[in-house]
């Protein structure tokens, strides 16, 4: 089997063979996919991502009258989920990623939000719904990350929540390397162009 690292190298080619047209209009499909998905309409909570340049962008998503959160890196080795409260409240923070800035009491009170079946003031049918980024997916939900285990931390403490794993079409390989601690994704969406 082909070492992740390899692999890391053979999309970030595969991503510089489309163009930023190309990659806008896989996102746009994207994004209309995700609204169409009956667990998108289902749920109230939406754990989104903000993209970095090599990842669909799924901003637009931002908008959706749901309540949405986003990741936070809190330390070297693990994230949190903070409450999305508007464009103007992001700043860039770990790797350059946009997350929510709160103050104070804010900041403490929702810096992990409360998901179905953490927290008795959440109603137990309420699901949680999380896309997760990829530098590639296979078909059977193994996740091929940037290296670091954050989503692998975070989705292990969060495995009530239902996953869906966005990426554009070229980063589904048929295989991903998978360990032990690798979580596994519950669906990878794929678009028809």
């Amino acid at each position: 089997m082909v070492s992740k690292n390899k692999l890391r190298s053979l999309i970030r080619q595969r991503h510089r063979e489309h163009s930023d047209e190309e990659r806008r209009q896989m996102s746009e499909a994207i994004v209309r996919a995700i609204l169409q998905h009956p667990r998108w309409k289902a749920t109230s909570t939406v754990m989104l991502f903000h993209p970095l340049k090599d990842e669909p962008d799924i901003r637009a998503l931002l908008d959706a009258d749901k309540t949405i959160l986003l990741p936070h890196v809190d330390s070297d080795t693990t994230m949190s989920a903070r409450l999305y409260t508007g464009v103007d409240k992001l700043k860039r923070g770990a790797y350059g990623i946009k997350e929510p800035t709160l103050s104070g009491a804010q900041a403490s009170s929702l810096r992990i939000f409360p998901v179905a079946g953490k927290d008795a003031s959440t109603p137990l049918n309420e699901s949680l719904l999380i896309l997760v980024p990829a530098m590639a997916y296979d078909h059977r939900g193994h996740r091929l990350g940037r290296g670091k285990g954050y989503y692998d931390r975070f989705l292990a403490e969060h495995l009530e929540a239902y996953t869906i794993g966005v990426t554009f079409p070229y980063q589904i390989l048929d295989e991903v390397p998978s360990e032990e601690h690798d979580i596994t994704i519950d669906e990878v969406l794929q678009i028809k162009l």
